[in-house]
């Protein structure tokens, strides 16, 4: 017989109350949820209150409050005391949108003693307020997780340490992150918080600069286009380099490219780029062609262009040195890269080095990517040349004496050693006399571009110092190997012929540097005159494959590059009546590219023409260094000094100041996606990681993040996000599977229905078979 639910049960288990729809059934008023008595009677009640879904839900119960137990002030009404944080959490807590640095500066911070001397409704405030700051600390561990490219499961190690480690804090012991807590705490809750303040910010933004570049991705195995946007932030009036998404791609033909950018920007920002920035292979510029005239359609202007001040120069600056090497036909790269493979993970072959020698010092390692870069690696190589020599005697003399090894310098014989190729290019290398000379003749030319390269990395706006410095560096190298009268006779270093030999210099009066002419006299007097001019004549070969790349395809050849340079202070302070000029001449260009209006140029020269004159201007001008001050809030700060107001040239400074001048910034992102990439990783994770990242290092450190309240909904909604989107798959997984259930359905009953075709007609020719013999027999 079944027991019947009896009002002495709720005794022992005040949570029960009678099911009002069954008098044998029993009703928990924490989960909500109805069980039967049955036999069972006590033993019912039991079973449900170990049972997962009722501990879960008194769980909740327990952390959860009522909003009258904040205001509750009986005496009777008392609650437990909670561990809450002291030193002043209420008043952080008054803060709405913004931490205090102090605070933020890192977990440590976040984490105090428990403290239970409060009043009842204190402690209950305090419980609430130190849920907060829990989930400040689990955002501020997920960003250091990211910037540290370390392993989620790493990260989740870290937190159960740090709970070994302090004992006694109560926001060390409530932190939960397990390795997937802050997989979706990353990637559905802090990654969309910075998307969406990124896109608010590109979106309060009348015009954007974007760049792109892609690489493989070797997880994936799909081409990843990378995509930055430069804007001018009105918040921080200043410059903004940001990254902005990626596109995955099977391929990376032109439309390929353009129909990746069209879908993660959108029509509206589409409307607002003013310069795509990109390197130089074909591909790109069939891209910008092709987006100019789907533009000029958008917006219904037939003369509408992009700004053009050419592809990245950093990229053509760099080519420019690496096609001068390769014109020479030297051998120095192969022998570099032929001297840090030989010595590389072979101990014993150290040993034997350093034992015939007595040098410590061994080769480094040759960038194939960044020639400029292996200026160190070229003057390792010049300083271990005469040791290399001793080294690679000692062994050919081994191997032709047949020495043995306890005779010897060496720990073991070389027969086999002649069979290596890297061996074989270091003899020949230290047999060249002019292998000197060369090597610092390699490290003189990375030495010219090197300060380039270099200065224009950074995200500042630069462009309008770019014509500046590539003059600079073409006319040093122009002056090594061209003709004097050529270069005052020529209007512009960019008509220069260089393919003309009566325009060069001969080889013996070409300027090789001061480092080659020393390695060559050391060994001039073993050489024979030919030999030299030779090596003279290849050094004027590198000069002008240089020049004839740099000049032929850097921002300098386009005359934009030189008329933007109107904003760049070290020329309106030298040179006024130029920076007039340039300027005049790029209100025009931009007028016919319809960037600006007719009327809007002549009130940018007029405010240009009285800004220029102000005393204070002048001034500032004088005392600006672009190494030591951004330009842009150079601007901001002479503008608001000069006590008037510019808005006109204002909005055209904005306009110059965010145009690229280079891809240094998505040259970069490629190291970090490298770091960020593990096994078996999803594109949306990456995307998310390097948001994260770019976010957390346009912030200047994870310590200067404001973790404002809506980051930290946004993080305590990540986990109904994360279900969201496993439910959202499980939906896409079940309706593919639907779709090819139906295929496949429809070519089972195709086939039927062939076959079925098939007996019929089968059966209709028999039939006729015999109708045709009756007919005969008739």
């Amino acid at each position: 017989m079944s027991t019947r639910y009896s009002c002495r049960y709720e005794v022992e288990f005040p949570w029960a109350t009678e099911d009002p729809k069954d008098k044998g059934s029993a009703k928990c008023k924490i989960c909500a949820k109805s069980f039967k008595l049955d036999t069972m009677g006590r033993g019912a009640f039991l079973s449900h209150a170990k049972s997962k879904f009722h501990q879960n839900a008194k769980s909740c119960q327990d952390r959860n409050m009522y909003v009258t137990a904040f205001f509750s002030t009986h005496p009777g009404q008392h609650h437990e005391a909670v561990p809450s944080c002291s030193k002043g959490i209420a008043a952080r807590h008054e803060q709405a949108n913004h931490v205090d640095p102090d605070q933020k500066s890192s977990v440590d911070n976040l984490v105090s003693t428990i403290d239970t001397s409060e009043t009842p409704n204190q402690n209950v405030l305090q419980r609430f307020l130190l849920g907060e700051h829990i989930t400040r600390a689990e955002i501020l561990w997920a960003l250091h997780t990211i910037v540290g490219h370390t392993s989620l499961r790493k990260a989740a190690e870290s937190v159960s340490v740090m709970k070994l480690m302090f004992p006694d804090c109560a926001v060390t012991q409530k932190m939960e992150l397990q390795r997937s807590k802050i997989g979706y705490l990353i990637n559905h809750g802090i990654a969309p918080y910075f998307e969406k303040e990124l896109k608010e910010l590109v979106k309060k933004s009348s015009e954007i600069v974007i760049g792109f570049d892609e690489s493989l991705n070797k997880v994936v195995q799909r081409e990843q286009m990378d995509i930055h946007v430069r804007f001018w932030d009105e918040e921080l009036n200043m410059v903004q380099s940001r990254y902005f998404t990626s596109v995955f791609l099977s391929s990376t033909r032109a439309q390929d490219l353009l129909k990746g950018l069209k879908n993660v920007l959108g029509h509206e920002n589409l409307r607002k780029i003013i310069q795509v920035s990109m390197d130089g292979p074909s591909v790109n510029w069939k891209l910008s062609k092709d987006l100019v005239t789907e533009l000029r359609e958008e917006i219904g202007r037939e003369g509408f262009d992009l700004i053009n001040i050419g592809s990245c120069g950093l990229h053509v600056v760099h080519g420019g040195f690496k096609e001068g090497i390769k014109v020479t036909g030297w051998c120095v790269v192969g022998f570099l890269r032929a001297l840090y493979y030989h010595f590389k993970d072979v101990p014993l072959r150290r040993a034997d080095f350093s034992s015939c020698t007595g040098c410590t010092v061994f080769p480094l390692k040759f960038c194939c990517v960044r020639w400029v870069e292996n200026k160190k690696v070229a003057e390792r190589a010049y300083e271990l040349l005469p040791h290399m020599k001793t080294y690679v005697e000692a062994i050919e003399k081994q191997i032709k004496d047949k020495v043995k090894p306890k005779d010897s310098h060496f720990k073991r014989s070389f027969p086999a050693l002649k069979e290596s190729q890297n061996f074989k290019i270091i003899c020949s290398a230290v047999k060249d006399e002019m292998m000197g000379a060369k090597l610092a003749f390699f490290t003189a030319g990375a030495s010219l571009v090197e300060p380039f390269l270099r200065e224009f990395q950074s995200d500042d706006p630069m462009a309008p110092f770019l014509h500046q410095e590539l003059q600079a560096l073409t006319t040093t190298v122009l002056k090594r190997v061209v003709r004097k009268e050529v270069i005052e006779s020529a209007q512009s270093i960019t008509n220069i012929d260089l393919s003309k030999n009566e325009n060069l210099l001969l080889a013996n009066q070409v300027d090789i540097g001061f480092a080659a002419t020393d390695a060559l006299k050391k060994v001039r007097g073993q050489l024979a005159e030919k030999v030299v001019l030779q090596f003279k004549n290849d050094c004027r070969s590198f000069y002008v494959g240089f020049l004839q790349k740099v000049l032929q395809r850097s921002p300098l050849a386009y005359s934009l590059t030189r008329q933007i340079s109107c904003i760049n202070p070290e020329l309106i302070r030298s040179k006024p009546n130029l920076a007039e000029k340039r300027i005049k001449a790029c209100l025009e260009l931009l007028v016919e590219k319809q960037q600006i209006p007719g009327s809007t140029a002549d009130k940018i020269l007029q405010e240009y023409q009285e800004f220029i004159q102000i005393a204070s201007v002048g001034e500032a001008m004088k005392s600006y260094h672009r190494q030591n001050q951004r330009l842009d809030l150079f601007y901001v700060q002479v503008m608001v000094e000069s006590g008037k107001s510019f808005p006109s040239l204002l909005l055209f400074i904005k306009h110059l100041l965010i145009l690229s001048h280079g891809n240094a910034a998505l040259e970069r992102g490629f190291s970090v996606n490298s770091d960020c990439l593990v096994e078996n990783q999803t594109e949306d994770s990456l995307i998310a990681q390097r948001i994260v990242y770019d976010a957390v290092m346009n912030s200047k450190g994870v310590q200067h993040v404001q973790i404002t309240k809506s980051l930290i909904h946004y993080a305590r909604n990540s986990c109904a996000r994360y279900k969201e989107h496993l439910e959202s798959k499980r939906k896409n997984v079940e309706a593919e599977k639907s779709e090819r259930d139906k295929k496949r359905e429809a070519q089972k009953n195709l086939r039927e229905l062939e076959a079925k075709k098939a007996k019929i007609m089968n059966d209709a020719l028999k039939e006729a078979a015999l109708i045709d013999e009756e007919i005969k027999k008739l």
